[in-house]
C-alpha cells in the first residue's frame, strides 16, 4: 500500500478537531470477524460527524490484500 504505519494515541479533542476541519480522510475498523469495514460516522458529545468513504480509500486496498490471504 505504500504506507508507513504509525501507532499512537489520538484523544477525542484531536479527533473532533480533524472532523470539524474536514481533515479526517478515512477511518476503518479491522478484526477477525469483520476483517475490514469502513467507519461512516463518528459521534462525539452528541454530535454525529460523517466520515468520507471514497472508492480509492486505503481501507478497500487493505481489505483486498487480507481477502487474498484467506
Amino acid at each position: 500500500l505504500g504506507l508507513k504505519p504509525v501507532e499512537r494515541r489520538v484523544d477525542i479533542a484531536e479527533l473532533e478537531q480533524l472532523l470539524q476541519n474536514g481533515r479526517l480522510r478515512e477511518a476503518f475498523g479491522a478484526g477477525t470477524a469483520a476483517m475490514v469495514a469502513p467507519i461512516r460516522e463518528i459521534g462525539i458529545n452528541g454530535r454525529d460527524y460523517p466520515v468520507p468513504v471514497e472508492s480509492d480509500a486505503y481501507m478497500f486496498k487493505a481489505k483486498a490484500l487480507l481477502e487474498d490471504m484467506r
